[in-house]
């Protein structure tokens, strides 16, 4: 019920009250709200409204879940994860669910962790199998401060590698032989897969991994290994080219 009260010229008062549903209001309340005035609710609708405007500049996927997996919000870049089946779907419960049963029971278990503020760190990584034999990178946090709801952000497995690989060698100092192996790595190649593919020995990748860990030295990066790089380097990626679509918009 929305109540306004007005003050007649004739010094009488008055009480007007209109039933959303019949004033055709209803989208601007719902029942986390009921008692907040009309101006207000339209407020947090609009401030709603750019946030997810936000999110959809980004290219790597973000969804908010419930302790279930129940989807809540999601970004434009994971409803086309999601369209194209590549390596995530939404089940017939509408929760975020993987190809494999195995990434899902994971990714289950992360996602009750950070809903109920039980991960050891604050955000844990994992992996889902993609399409061609590829692995997104997967970050599960917490939903901000109060408990009941995971962020997880997908970093999508196809990057530009020759982008990625200007990147870290422009930015960070790895050399381009460095860059192109860690751009692969982001990419969703093992180590060993990454070398072959660029013809180098597995012995030589392995310790260009190492040099690529020291000299990015980015947090507790070196400690994670290849999963951390991978992980980083696959976000960096996405990044990077949510950078570049916005200078073009």
């Amino acid at each position: 019920m929305i109540c306004a009260h007005i003050r007649l010229d004739n010094g009488w008062n008055a009480q007007l009250r209109v039933e959303p549903d019949r004033a055709g209001l209803r989208q601007y309340f719902s029942r986390d709200i009921p008692t907040f005035g009309l101006l207000e609710a339209i407020r947090q609708k609009e401030s709603a409204e750019q946030c997810a405007a936000a999110l959809d500049c980004l290219a790597f996927g973000i969804a908010v879940l419930g302790p279930d997996r129940r989807i809540k919000h999601k970004n434009t870049a994971m409803t086309d994860l999601i369209s194209r089946s590549d390596g995530l779907l939404v089940d017939e419960y509408g929760r975020l669910s993987a190809l494999h049963g195995d990434d899902t029971a994971e990714l289950s278990r992360l996602v009750a962790l950070a809903s109920l503020g039980r991960l050891l760190a604050p955000t844990a990584a994992t992996s889902i199998r993609a399409a061609a034999g590829r692995s997104h990178i997967v970050s599960v946090s917490r939903g901000g401060d109060s408990v009941g709801s995971a962020v997880v952000m997908v970093a999508p497995a196809s990057l530009d590698v020759a982008a990625v690989s200007d990147v870290l060698h422009r930015d960070f100092k790895l050399t381009p032989a460095e860059a192109e192996l860690a751009a692969m790595i982001g990419n969703g190649f093992t180590n060993d897969d990454a070398a072959k593919e660029l013809g180098k020995a597995p012995g030589t990748g392995r310790e260009q991994v190492k040099n690529i860990l020291k000299k990015l030295d980015v947090g507790a990066l070196a400690n994670r290994g290849q999963t951390g790089l991978a992980r980083w380097v696959a976000v960096l990626g996405a990044i990077t080219g949510a950078a570049r679509f916005r200078g073009k918009s």
